[in-house]
C-alpha cells in the first residue's frame, strides 16, 4: 500500500488503513492538530485531547511522537481504553518505518 493522507474521520471496519511516515506524522504537532502513535498505529486526538481524563496538557506532550509506553504505563486497563482510541483511528505507521 502507499502512504496515505488521512481521509474524514475513520476507516470504515475492515477496510485497509493508509499508512504514514514519521515525516507526515511530524506535521501534526500543532493545537488543535495533534496526531500520536500507539502500538504503530496513527491516531488523530486533536479534537479529543480536551476531554482527555488526565488533560490535555498530559496527552498533548506525546503529539507526533510514538506514546506506546506511556499509554501502558499510565492505563490499568487496556482493553476499556482501546475502545476510546478506535473513533480516533486514522492509519498505521508504515511497515518500514521504525518504532520510536
Amino acid at each position: 500500500g502507499g502512504v496515505g493522507e488521512p481521509g474524514e474521520g475513520p476507516a470504515p471496519p475492515g477496510a485497509p488503513l493508509p499508512t504514514f511516515r514519521w515525516e507526515q506524522i511530524r506535521q501534526h504537532n500543532l493545537p488543535g492538530d495533534k496526531w500520536l502513535v500507539i502500538e504503530r498505529r496513527v491516531y488523530d486526538i486533536s479534537r479529543w485531547a480536551q476531554r482527555h481524563p488526565g488533560g490535555s496538557r498530559l496527552i498533548g506532550h506525546h503529539g507526533a511522537e510514538d506514546a506506546t509506553d506511556a499509554f501502558r504505563a499510565f492505563h490499568q486497563d487496556l482493553n476499556f481504553v482501546r475502545k476510546f482510541l478506535q473513533p480516533l483511528l486514522i492509519g498505521e505507521l508504515a511497515p518500514e518505518e521504525p518504532s520510536q
